[in-house]
C-alpha cells in the first residue's frame, strides 16, 4: 500500500512538473509572439512612413521639375525678347535706312504748325569700329528747323536712346549748332539747328564705308 501511495505521489509530482512547464513553455512563447507582433507592427509602421515619405519626394521631384520648367520657359523668353531689342538698339549693320525712319517717325509725331519739327539733310559718314570697344561708329548729320520745346524734346530723346525697353537705337551727340530762324522776342522761336550724332552698331569683321544719303522731307 504504501508503495502504491509513493508511486501515485510521484505520478502526481511528475504531472504537475508538466503542467509547470508547459505553463512556463506557453507564458515563453507568448511574449516572443507579442515581441513578434509588435516588431511586425513597427516595421509595417516604418515601411508606411517610408512609403509617404517617397511619396512626398516624388511630388516635391515633380513641382521641382515644373518649376524648373517655367523659370526655363520665362528666361528663354526673356533672352529672346533681349535679343530682339538688341537688333534695334545696337543692330549688326549700320541700317541706314531705320535711322532714317526713326527720325521721321520722330518728326511725325511730334510736329505741328504751331510746333514745328523738320530734319532735312540727314547725311552718313563712314563708319569706323571703335578699337577698344566692340562697337562700331556711324556718323550722322543733320539739319533740323524746330521750336525750342521740340529740340529739347528731341535732345532728350537721344540722351535716352539705346534703352531696350523702347527699342531705340543707341545714339549720341557729336556736336550742335544752333541759329535762331524766327524774330527775336518770341515766346518759343523756331531754332536752325545744324546737329552732328554717332549711331552705334555692332562691331564687324571689316570696316564698312558707307555711303552719303540725303533724306527727302515734306
Amino acid at each position: 500500500m504504501a508503495t502504491a501511495a509513493i508511486k501515485k505521489r510521484g505520478y502526481i509530482n511528475s504531472i504537475q512538473s508538466y503542467l509547470i512547464f508547459g505553463a512556463i513553455l506557453l507564458g515563453v512563447s507568448a511574449y516572443f509572439g507579442y515581441q513578434q507582433i509588435n516588431n511586425y507592427l513597427a516595421a509595417n509602421d516604418a515601411l508606411k512612413l517610408e512609403q509617404d515619405n517617397l511619396s512626398t519626394m516624388q511630388t516635391n521631384v515633380a513641382q521641382v521639375k515644373t518649376d524648373y520648367a517655367n523659370l526655363k520657359k520665362q528666361y528663354d523668353e526673356q533672352i529672346a525678347s533681349i535679343n530682339d531689342a538688341l537688333q534695334f538698339v545696337l543692330p549688326e549693320q549700320e541700317a541706314y535706312t531705320n535711322l532714317v525712319r526713326i527720325f521721321d517717325q520722330f518728326s511725325a509725331q511730334n510736329n505741328s504748325q504751331a510746333n514745328p519739327f523738320f530734319v532735312s539733310d540727314v547725311k552718313f559718314g563712314t563708319s569706323r569700329q571703335d578699337t577698344k570697344n566692340d562697337y562700331s561708329v556711324l556718323p550722322v548729320t543733320m539739319t533740323i528747323n524746330a521750336s525750342k520745346s521740340n529740340l529739347m524734346k528731341f535732345l532728350q530723346f537721344i540722351e535716352n536712346s539705346g534703352m531696350l525697353e523702347n527699342k531705340t537705337r543707341l545714339m549720341d551727340i557729336r556736336s550742335i549748332s544752333i541759329n535762331f530762324s524766327s524774330a527775336d522776342g518770341a515766346s518759343d522761336p523756331t531754332l536752325n539747328v545744324s546737329l552732328a550724332v554717332n549711331a552705334y552698331f555692332q562691331k564687324t569683321k571689316t570696316t564698312t564705308t558707307a555711303t552719303t544719303a540725303t533724306t527727302p522731307t515734306n
